[in-house]
């Protein structure tokens, strides 16, 4: 899912994950696939990133994403996260009906990045919020793609050095990692296949279900 649409491989993966590691443990795994998704992905789709948003969104996404990860340290506000779904799934709706954009978010990058970021850092939840500011902004499905892998890798390649410094992300979890690259490397490549077939409208189609079951997800846990 995530070489498909961008972003959406911890929702995926997180139920597996959670069923032979514990949170911390299925969250570093996953930071380390994330990061050497974006290390692949980004310079093949570095022509199809909208470098205006990449830039607006950048910087605010690493600020929001060090300030959530500082608030799980003190606390876990669980209403913040019930906020962030209501809103996922009004997007949805919104866009599933009106299919049109929202003019309010169209020069709001800069707190899409920073809200993105906290929730990103506080429940590794924040990725929905940023699409659909991406979503509102772009009409190409190649350009929405690009533009969120190249903003997810901001936080994908943060978030290595911050697990490594909290203790969270250790060797032996890198190892295990290790173990699992021919899968995630076949992987990419199935959903490079599979998204080379898609046009415009499965795509945004594929991407407001990724939303939607994002939504639901952050509602119910």
């Amino acid at each position: 899912m995530q070489s498909i649409a961008g972003f959406a491989s911890m929702l995926m993966a997180m139920p597996f994950l959670l069923m032979v590691l514990d949170l911390k443990e299925a969250l570093a795994l996953g930071a380390v696939f994330l990061a050497l998704f974006s290390l692949i992905l980004i310079p093949k789709n570095w022509r199809h990133i909208d470098k205006k948003i990449f830039g607006e969104v950048g910087l605010a996404i690493v600020f929001g994403f060090i300030i959530g990860f500082q608030v799980l340290k003190y606390g876990n506000p669980l209403i913040l996260k019930k906020v962030l779904g209501v809103f996922i799934l009004s997007y949805v709706v919104y866009s599933a009906l009106k299919k049109g954009r929202i003019k309010y978010f169209e020069k709001k990058g800069v707190l899409f990045g920073l809200v993105g970021g906290f929730f990103t850092g506080l429940f590794s939840s924040g990725g929905p919020f940023i699409v659909t500011y991406i979503r509102n902004k772009l009409d190409k499905s190649a350009v929405v793609r690009g533009t969120v892998i190249g903003v997810f890798g901001i936080i994908n390649c943060v978030r290595i050095p911050m697990l490594i410094q909290s203790k969270i992300l250790t060797w032996d979890v890198f190892f295990k990692a290790l173990l699992g690259i021919p899968a995630f490397l076949l992987a990419l490549y199935l959903g490079h296949l599979f998204y080379n077939r898609l046009n415009e409208k499965a795509f945004q189609n594929i991407i407001l279900g990724l939303l939607f079951i994002s939504g639901v997800l952050i509602l119910i846990k």
